[in-house]
């Protein structure tokens, strides 16, 4: 279970405290927005409860701004001062804040907007530094670690090649100098890009070198990004930023390109891109799996009774029922129409036959209901289990199973016997 974050927004104003809200009510991951009106109120919060983020106006009845971000930032809290005051921004980065934010207009909010979502964020990301200076390396945690991120070192390329193989650290971005001894960013670039894409991993140089030639090369072998030093922390963290956004994107370009838009699910397109590995495994070892084939019974006659409006809630109902009944392993799509496909990885063929058969019960169980409309269906299920060479061979013998299934009465598992060709293990 992922862990609520806990956003507290120090403000007066209603529209403000509102505008916020919505915002974090927008977010992906569990937030909960607590809010204090004055700073002296703030402070007691941050004293007895575990705040995540604080967004805070300076300009408030008492005068506690200032101990208020002492406090944050001494508990290590990333504060984000949003403010009508203008000319206190030095005074308050001094104190380590991930940003001061002048209230000048609408694009003002919507930037404190992306910060604070960001920093949420970046509790669950890391970057990487490469340096051969432990001096530089400090510097860098430093400003990173006030943008929430999680910093991991390494001094040389081969010790920075083995934390990127690490499967227990997620890193989304090499900050690499360029200069270094052995392999220095360059070469270390080539070697990364033989393994991580741009989209997976981004790549940032920094060097003192401000020549066209050397910076276009870099970028032409696949770093991201070429900072200049000298650099303050400010650039450093908006050049940062600006990369994970781009991440980001490219993330849920992804998404949307291997999700159905009606249920969600996977698609059908990502299901044959996943199993590949899948199947790949299996040819190197002595597993089996499992692909079931489902489809809901009487679909046509749905949408022609009561409408594609509650054909299209039947379908987000059955799509639900199977990705909170399947485990994490399991990979589950919409194949189109009214049929989904589901591979069940890590299971024996009873075991199979186990899950396959709970989710045919628990849409059976299931009733739709939609004003005054209440309906029940059934869906019936062909299911596969053995070792094979690809995903598009089980699945036509498990549609082979499926139609057995709806030939011989519906709401069934049928399971497709390599040996009689059509064995049947009816369930109902």
């Amino acid at each position: 279970m992922k862990t609520v974050r806990k956003v507290l927004i120090v403000d007066d104003s209603e529209d403000i405290v509102e505008y916020f809200v919505q915002v974090l009510n927008r977010c992906t991951s569990p937030v909960e927005p607590i809010f204090a009106l004055t700073h002296k109120d703030a402070i007691e919060i941050i004293n007895n409860q575990t705040i995540s983020v604080i967004l805070v106006e300076l300009l408030l009845h008492d005068a506690c701004a200032k101990r208020l971000v002492n406090s944050a930032v001494v508990k290590n809290i990333p504060t984000i001062v949003l403010t009508s005051i203008q000319d206190k921004k030095e005074s308050f980065q001094k104190l380590n804040i991930v940003e001061y934010i002048v209230k000048e207009n609408r694009s003002s909010l919507e930037y404190a907007a992306d910060v604070l979502k960001r920093v949420l964020k970046n509790y669950d990301t890391t970057v990487l530094v490469v340096d051969d200076s432990k001096i530089a390396i400090e510097k860098y945690s430093k400003a990173l670690k006030k943008l929430n991120l999680n910093v991991v070192s390494s001094n040389n390329a081969k010790e920075a090649l083995e934390l990127l193989q690490d499967s227990t650290t997620k890193i989304s971005i090499v900050i690499t100098d360029y200069n270094m001894p052995n392999v220095n960013g360059y070469e270390l670039t080539i070697k990364i890009r033989e393994k991580y894409k741009k989209d997976n991993l981004s790549i940032m140089i920094v060097s003192s070198m401000d020549c066209s030639d050397t910076i276009v090369s870099c970028l032409k072998m696949g770093a991201n990004d070429y900072l200049l030093k000298p650099y303050n922390d400010e650039m450093l963290a908006v050049r940062v930023t600006n990369n994970l956004e781009l991440l980001d994107l490219f993330h849920q370009t992804k998404e949307i390109s291997h999700r159905d838009f009606l249920t969600s699910l996977f698609n059908r397109r990502y299901f044959f891109e996943a199993s590949t590995d899948i199947f790949n495994n299996i040819q190197k070892s002595d597993k089996a799996v499992a692909i079931a084939m489902i489809d809901i019974d009487h679909f046509k006659t749905i949408n022609d009774t009561y409408g594609h409006d509650i054909g299209d809630l039947a379908l987000k109902e059955a799509a639900n029922i199977l990705k909170h009944n399947l485990r994490t392993s399991d990979l589950l799509a919409r194949f189109g129409g009214e049929e989904f496909c589901i591979l069940l990885d890590r299971s024996s063929q009873e075991q199979s036959k186990e899950i396959v058969e709970n989710l045919r019960q628990k849409v059976e169980e299931n009733v739709v209901k939609s004003g005054d409309i209440t309906i029940k269906y059934t869906i019936s299920i062909g299911l596969c289990y053995g070792k094979y060479k690809n995903a598009e061979e089980m699945i036509k013998h498990a549609d082979d199973a499926l139609y057995i299934a709806k030939h011989n009465g519906r709401n069934r598992v049928v399971l497709f016997d390599d040996i009689t060709n059509a064995h049947c293990s009816i369930s109902k």
